[in-house]
């Protein structure tokens, strides 16, 4: 093979591998999923918040200020983002009287498991809250070839709506 075609396919391949899909922006997310009347507002985590989080997340460390969108019918937007394997994807959840009624892959960067943008399977999260140990109250299924976007999806859900819980000042 020669250097030229060689170059070609390395561009060409790094390409893919840095490839990043955006299905819908945060933005844009938050603005068709919620009345026109919405406002955006800080979750500052307490100590004892951002173990819980850190649990939930399975990370050793995580932020300290989360933000949620919050509309006059009271739905909430949350835009999360996570790393499954390699690089953080970002999904969106919209959240009712602490239930998810919809989510969304908004940016997902990994090379596999982009299954997870599948609508099928987004629509497992639909009216699934968080049960008093933290856990999901909706089974979800896995996708073969995409375990860790899978584990990483249920994470973020866990996450919105433990947010979801937490009382927002002003």
């Amino acid at each position: 093979m020669s250097k030229k075609a060689l170059f070609i396919i390395l561009i060409f391949w790094s390409a893919i591998v840095t490839a990043e899909i955006v299905y819908q922006t945060p933005e844009d997310f938050i603005a068709n999923n919620l009345t026109y009347n919405y406002s955006k507002k800080s979750i500052w985590l307490s100590k004892s918040q951002k173990e819980i989080v850190k649990n939930i997340l399975q990370i050793p460390y995580t932020q300290s200020r989360y933000y949620v969108w919050q509309d006059a019918k009271e739905n909430q937007a949350f835009i999360i983002s996570y790393v499954a394997k390699n690089k953080p994807f970002t999904m969106g959840f919209i959240v009712h009287k602490q239930k998810i009624i919809y989510s969304k892959i908004l940016i997902y960067r990994e090379i596999h498991g982009g299954q997870v943008a599948n609508k099928y399977f987004l629509q497992q999260f639909d009216a699934a809250y968080l049960n008093d140990d933290l856990t999901l109250s909706t089974n979800i299924d896995g996708i073969t070839g995409a375990s860790l976007s899978v584990a990483a999806t249920k994470r973020m859900a866990r996450l919105a709506l433990y947010l979801a819980k937490i009382k927002i000042d002003g």
